[in-house]
């Protein structure tokens, strides 16, 4: 046996990679997942609702309790928010999250779930992919050469779980859109210990919107959503954004830098996606895929879902060769429609906030200067 050779490579370990290689059958096949070294710090992305946890059970996990700890997961109740008046309500019509979840710590829940997938059979490879060659046609069709000049692996199938950068499909030379100029800036502050506020908080303003949520630990994450500009600025100026948090009354108490235990963080929020989602040989999961907003919370969720669908893809054409195209425009027709739904729904909750749609920020969602951009 070729030990550089992999039935399927899979660029990146988070959840959407880890959901793919748990799925497919590890015994009759060689799959390796390659990521960089484990990240120890905070992570964006911590909301797991309760309809994860079917997507979970069918990897085999059957609560968050069989890969975390206690202290790695607490139950939120609901979102609230105050989005298109200044009172506090219910969200179910926001985000359609009525059954609750789980707030996790979301860089431990990204290393349980990376060991159990290697527990499952799966070869976790810590390096920086550097370039891939494709071979169309060939049992070794795709050749993924890394940064340290180890020696290259190939595989048959290539699956592109690589976030947000898509590395898989920028080396193919395809264009990923951009829907708004949306970015996020993020911090992680050490709660008092009377916070036992456990719902997700929402709150749209002129220039953008926030969230606010509890996270294991006494950990507060606070994020606001804007303009790349107002973000820049909020990033270089921190007495602004906690001005700026304080005034919104997200919180019954007042925060200030010397809360912060990590960030600032910014990071690109908005909505994007190859051209092409799959090909011959190769799929896009997760963010690779979809990168949603973050209104949705539903990051996690498609992470895992859309990894289930490859790996289920992938399965059927190894067994059944004559079917491969079949199963590939199959998944494509099943992201395109998540993508579809979720655009509408997008749009729809961004024009119900009417008060401040003389404001660039607002304006981006209005329906004949809905961006979309190259």
């Amino acid at each position: 046996m070729d030990q550089h050779h992999y039935d399927v490579i899979i660029i990146g370990a988070g959840p959407a990679g880890c959901a793919t290689a748990c799925k497919l059958n590890t015994d009759d096949m060689r799959v390796c997942l390659i990521d960089e070294v484990d990240r120890k710090s905070f992570k964006v992305g911590g909301a797991l609702p309760a309809k994860a946890l079917p997507l979970l059970n069918t990897l085999g996990i059957r609560e968050l309790s069989d890969i975390l700890r206690s202290n790695e997961y607490s139950s939120y109740i609901a979102n609230i928010s105050s989005w298109g008046s200044e009172e506090w309500n219910d969200t179910d019509n926001l985000t359609h999250d009525k059954k609750g979840g789980w707030h996790v710590l979301r860089h431990r829940f990204d290393t349980a779930l990376r060991n159990y997938t290697r527990l499952r059979g799966a070869t976790l490879r810590k390096n920086r992919v550097m370039k891939i060659h494709t071979s169309p046609g060939e049992i070794n069709a795709f050749q993924v050469h890394f940064a340290d000049d180890s020696q290259p692996i190939s595989s048959t199938w290539l699956v592109d779980a690589s976030g947000r950068k898509g590395f898989v499909t920028k080396q193919l030379g395809i264009n990923r859109i951009q829907y708004g100029r949306q970015m996020a800036i993020i911090y992680w502050i050490k709660s008092p210990i009377e916070d036992n506020d456990h719902t997700t908080r929402i709150k749209s303003i002129r220039n953008g919107w926030f969230y606010t949520s509890l996270l294991p630990g006494d950990t507060r994450m606070l994020s606001f959503q804007g303009l790349p500009q107002d973000i820049a600025e909020l990033t270089r100026s921190p007495d602004i954004f906690f001005e700026m948090f304080n005034q919104a009354e997200l919180l019954p108490y007042p925060i200030s830098m010397s809360d912060v235990v990590e960030g600032p963080e910014a990071t690109l929020a908005n909505v994007s996606k190859p051209e092409i989602i799959a090909g011959p040989g190769w799929l896009s999961v997760g963010d690779a895929a979809i990168a949603f907003d973050p209104l949705t919370s539903y990051g996690i969720s498609f992470a895992l879902y859309s990894g289930i669908q490859a790996a289920e893809a992938i399965s059927t054409s190894m067994y059944y060769p004559w079917m491969e195209k079949d199963m590939f425009t199959m998944f494509c027709s099943t992201i395109n429609r998540v993508f579809d739904k979720k655009q509408k729904a997008r749009q729809y909750h961004y024009t119900c906030e009417k008060r401040y749609q003389d404001h660039p920020y607002w304006q981006q969602y209005k329906p004949e200067i809905y961006v979309h951009e190259q």
